[in-house]
């Protein structure tokens, strides 16, 4: 998945774009992810300690606009575990810092709900191949969160 453009699979994002030369996931290869049609609230990530045999990545926000995150501290881990020949889970562990700090306590919350419906958006791209909008992305998580009550 990573491999696609993630306003794909991710709504909450304006557009995306490799950057410094990259055209492609991998080691080191940087993006820039706008969240804003004016492309002024935006943040950078690099992708570090890419490992295909454990099926993780790091990605590290090396550059932010508008936003209460600080660099290069800021980062999260994605991790694919297997469950079973037809089934995996995709974990991310996030760690970030704000400034000021105490911005950190009132953001905690959008955040985790913001990546919960990351990690939604990316499951339903990856189980359907339908690019995930503002428009279906209701939809689709309540969808999401009735077959996990079965």
């Amino acid at each position: 998945v990573y491999k696609r453009q993630v306003q794909d699979y991710a709504y909450q994002i304006h557009k995306s774009e490799y950057i410094n030369g990259y055209n492609e996931s991998g080691e080191n290869c940087e993006r820039i992810c706008f969240l804003d049609h004016k492309k002024t609230t935006y943040y950078k990530e690099k992708m570090l300690n890419v490992d295909t045999v454990k099926m993780s990545y790091t990605n590290v926000m090396t550059e932010v606009g508008k936003l209460p995150i600080v660099p290069n501290i800021s980062k999260t881990e994605f991790k694919v575990k297997i469950l079973s020949n037809n089934s995996c889970e995709l974990i991310a562990n996030s760690e970030y810092r704000t400034k000021p700090a105490f911005i950190g306590a009132i953001f905690k919350s959008k955040f985790k709900s913001t990546m919960t419906d990351y990690l939604i958006s990316v499951a339903s791209y990856a189980q359907t191949g339908v690019p995930v909008n503002k428009e279906n992305f209701k939809k689709i998580k309540k969808d999401y969160l009735t077959s996990q009550t079965k």
